[in-house]
């Protein structure tokens, strides 16, 4: 289960299955909204390769824990 890593409760457990069961929840939508445009002085290049070494990351740990 994922709760079992450190600093994974229940709620964040539920969040990751939610994504990688479906490739979206609200709070991960919201941050899209929020976040993205605020980030400033990363180029397109940047910005890609950092989603892309977060995603690997996060279904490395969603499969691992399932």
């Amino acid at each position: 289960m994922l709760s079992e890593f450190p600093g994974i409760g229940t709620d964040l457990a539920a969040k990751i299955k939610k994504i990688a069961e479906s490739g979206h929840c609200n709070l991960l939508g919201r941050l899209h909204t929020e976040l993205l445009p605020a980030i400033t002085g990363l180029g397109p290049k940047r910005v890609k390769a950092l989603y892309h070494d977060i995603l690997e990351e996060g279904i490395w740990i969603c499969r691992t824990a399932y």
